[in-house]
């Protein structure tokens, strides 16, 4: 089957829509929504009960636009992004797309009830995943470590004010968890993924509740932890935060740099002596460093009010509220703006109607187009002036007057 993840579709929404707003063409922010607004129907698909709506399976059939319900639900490889651009989309747009802050919540609400637990006996908080789509396993991979982050940002525009939700309090236990991915190994450096006890009984190792797999111990030098440290670190000030991005930083001094120029990832955390890997993935440069760049540099530079950055650390400034261009143009204005996520819904897929109708065979659409026309004309009389208006006024009282004659007639 051709499926693609959740993340291929859900990835590019805030570079178009960015994209669109400045070159004014909507078609852009079209072709973004109109992948959201499918995932979305496909999500309404899912199994109501509990909060599985809300969590979609990593895996969507890209012709069919069904979700492939046994693959596993995760907001980790493939899953991940999706769960940041609800957030960054209404962010992006100055808060006026509610429909993407209504999906965060609930997105949140679901991830508290099915995956957010904690390990035995040490009570460590993790992400779970949900195998074949309903299975529980206690496996979180690094990736996953970008949400304590994207939590802090949402406290910090709003979201969660009374705290009711947890999403702060989520937000800290995962970090401290992230960041003993690091402490424990012997380099300083983070597996790829962890796997958490939540049955001690039934095992008789005495190490840590979080362990790793002998296939799990590589580390590419990915920056999903340092760019929760910045988020933390900037919404609550506390130097905590600046202090293990140190720490994560002198390890990538001592364990991956390389003499002649660039750094490499290990194949083992758990062996100062391992073997590098002879690579250096992109990322390192264009998000690990540039996190712990921005965590010690003055707030100043780059403030969380202004600018939004996406899932590649790419800084886009928020667009404002003012504006008189919008990506999206509801009908009834701030209410619709403001509004809840099923008249948000209702609205967008108005904005859709013109390309989903293309899809179906472009006959509606020509329909809406000849629609539109007729409205332009309609408003260009309007303009001609009062005594035209007076002289359809009287020819619509004459037509009226004829009709009540031939109905009386008939």
């Amino acid at each position: 089957a051709p499926d693609s993840s959740v993340s291929e579709a859900t990835s590019i929404q805030l570079e178009f829509k960015y994209l669109a707003h400045v070159s004014k063409d909507e078609s852009l922010y079209r072709l973004a929504e109109h992948s959201m607004r499918a995932v979305d129907r496909a999500r309404a698909k899912l199994p109501s009960h509990g909060h599985r709506r809300a969590l979609p399976p990593m895996f969507i059939n890209a012709r069919t636009g069904d979700f492939n319900r046994g693959s596993t639900i995760t907001l980790g490889a493939r899953g991940d992004s999706y769960y940041e651009y609800l957030l960054k989309q209404w962010l992006l747009t100055g808060k006026r797309e509610a429909f993407y802050r209504d999906r965060y919540l609930e997105a949140v609400a679901g991830i508290k009830a099915e995956l957010f637990r904690h390990s035995e006996p040490e009570g460590r908080a993790f992400i779970a995943e949900l195998a074949s789509g309903s299975n529980f396993s206690p496996k979180m991979d690094h990736l996953v470590c970008y949400l304590p982050g994207t939590l802090a940002l949402g406290v910090h525009h709003g979201i969660d004010p009374t705290g009711e939700g947890g999403h702060m309090e989520m937000a800290r236990e995962l970090m401290v968890t992230c960041f003993e991915f690091y402490n424990q190994t012997a380099t300083g450096l983070s597996p790829e993924i962890a796997h958490f006890r939540v049955n001690p009984s039934a095992s008789s190792s005495s190490g840590s509740d979080l362990y790793v797999k002998p296939r799990d111990t590589h580390n590419m030098l990915r920056p999903e932890t340092v760019e929760s440290l910045f988020y933390l670190y900037r919404v609550t000030g506390d130097a905590v935060y600046q202090e293990w991005a140190w720490q994560i930083f002198q390890a990538f001094e001592a364990h991956a740099k390389i003499p002649t120029g660039g750094y490499s990832g290990l194949e083992n955390v758990g062996d100062p002596s391992s073997p590098r890997i002879d690579k250096m993935e992109s990322f390192f440069l264009g998000e690990t460093l540039k996190y712990l760049f921005l965590l010690f540099e003055n707030p100043s530079l780059f403030s969380l009010d202004e600018y939004v950055l996406n899932t590649e650390a790419h800084p886009f400034p928020i667009m404002s509220p003012e504006e008189d261009w919008l990506v999206y143009k509801g009908k009834g204005g701030e209410k619709d703006q403001e509004g809840s996520a099923q008249e948000r819904h209702a609205d967008v897929s108005g904005v859709h109607r013109g390309h989903e109708e293309q899809e179906d065979g472009g006959e509606e659409e020509k329909e809406g187009e000849e629609d539109a026309k007729r409205g332009e004309e309609d408003e260009e009389e309007e303009e001609e002036g009062e005594e035209e208006e007076e002289e359809e006024e009287e020819k619509e009282e004459e037509l009226g007057e004829q009709k009540g004659a031939v109905t009386a007639e008939s």
